[in-house]
């Protein structure tokens, strides 16, 4: 499967989540991603890149999804100004309580 397939799953997984409105880091993170000029498709895809980031560390850790380790993750979220926004680095990952601190970066606003 292609990176652009599964980036579109994560991102449909998160629309998901905000049509559902569960659970609450994600509608919370999503709204405040709004406040600080996201769009809201740039906004999804901000939580995506977060939920692979989930993703890619459950399966290397042979570990269960976990909510509230979602939670906790998305609270620990620097938001940036869109004017600053241009990458995650290793230490906001391992901050937010991720394994994989490869920098990585945020998706496009």
């Amino acid at each position: 499967m292609s990176r652009e397939k599964l980036k579109e799953h994560y991102a449909e997984i998160i629309r998901n989540q905000l049509k559902m409105q569960n659970p609450e880091g994600t509608v919370s993170i999503y709204h405040k991603l709004l406040e600080n000029e996201y769009e809201e498709d740039s906004a999804v895809d901000v939580l995506a890149f977060y939920m692979e980031n989930m993703v890619v560390d459950m399966l290397k850790h042979e570990e269960d999804y976990d909510e509230q380790k979602w939670n906790h993750m998305l609270n620990g979220i620097r938001i940036y100004n869109l004017e600053e926004a241009d990458k995650v680095t290793a230490y906001d990952m391992k901050k937010i309580g991720l394994h994989n601190t490869s920098t990585r970066p945020l998706p496009s606003a």
